[in-house]
């Protein structure tokens, strides 16, 4: 974290796994909506989900081909904007 986001670093292996993960972060960012984490755990301006991907390409999000991660990605954002945070996802490609 520095002082304008809180970055959540998801390493994948499958594609099962990213979407379990994306959920997991969503989970969390409830959860300090709630108040059940702590106070100012997200008090930056945005919150990163990056995500570590074993694939050679991706052009767009819907090039993952997964109704469940792309609904996953869309809770995510939900809930970042919840607590007044700029969603933003960085994906790194295995090279």
């Amino acid at each position: 974290m520095d002082d304008e986001s809180v970055v959540m670093i998801k390493d994948q292996h499958q594609q099962a796994d990213l979407v379990y993960l994306v959920k997991q972060a969503t989970t969390s960012l409830r959860l300090a909506n709630a108040g059940e984490i702590g106070e100012n755990v997200f008090n930056g301006r945005s919150v990163c989900l990056w995500m570590l991907v074993n694939r050679k390409s991706l052009t767009k999000l819907s090039d993952f081909k997964s109704f469940h991660l792309l609904d996953a990605l869309n809770d995510f954002k939900k809930a970042a904007v919840a607590l007044n945070l700029t969603p933003e996802i960085w994906i790194n490609l295995e090279k």
